[in-house]
């Protein structure tokens, strides 16, 4: 996973939800969006998150994502309009006929840990160790609290689900870390500054399992 630069509510959705509470003298809930000003959110959190997933780090753009709610609407519906608590998710589908596994925002549903670090603290990059095929599992090897909400992130996001696994070991073989090369820790630390910043507005598909991998298996 990577944390996610959070920026400020913008400004238009300030002003609708102004304009809704003058007009229907309530205050508006997730509900009371319509299709075109969701897509509209949408646009704008997928941009600030480099146009990938903020669980699986999957390409996502306005007509394959969800709005997410990371601290879910049935618990918190005093943030159910809250731009800091709204985030882009993938879709969860496949869409193809092997893989029947769920993940990200469908899988997670209403589930919630307060002990799960926020998306936006740089902590959410060490709940989940990527391998170099593509498999996950948490982070710590000693099992105290903090292993045991790095299992249930793993488990409610479904980040082991085979599409997944397979998409991520393929974008690995695909990579220059399969390469034979004789890079350097200068070689290393470009390609781990490209993963790590945005391409022309974009993340590459699955960064921060590329920045992980980089950082302990080559620059350790």
């Amino acid at each position: 996973m990577r944390r996610i630069e959070k920026g400020s509510e913008p400004l238009w959705f300030s002003e609708w939800k102004e304009n809704y509470s003058l007009l229907n003298e309530k205050e508006p809930g997730y509900d009371d969006l319509d299709a075109g000003i969701r897509r509209k959110l949408r646009m704008s959190l997928i941009g600030e998150q480099g146009y990938i997933c903020c669980y699986c780090m999957r390409r996502i753009d306005v007509d394959s994502s969800h709005i997410e709610h990371f601290k879910p609407r049935h618990g918190f519906p005093a943030l159910e309009l809250d731009y800091s608590n709204m985030f882009a998710s993938c879709t969860g589908q496949e869409n193809e006929l092997r893989f029947t596994d769920w993940h990200c925002d469908v899988r997670k549903d209403d589930w919630f840990d307060e002990k799960m670090p926020l998306l936006t603290n740089t902590e959410i990059e060490k709940c989940v160790r990527y391998t170099l095929n593509g498999s996950v599992r948490p982070f710590h090897d000693i099992e105290d609290s903090r292993t045991s909400v790095e299992k249930a992130m793993i488990d409610h996001l479904g980040l082991t689900a085979p599409y997944l696994v397979r998409n991520r070991r393929k974008a690995i073989q695909e990579s220059e870390l399969m390469e034979e090369n004789d890079f350097g820790t200068e070689d290393w630390e470009e390609l781990l500054r490209f993963f790590d910043n945005k391409q022309k507005g974009k993340y590459e598909e699955y960064c921060g399992m590329f920045t992980q991998i980089i950082s302990r298996e080559y620059l350790s």
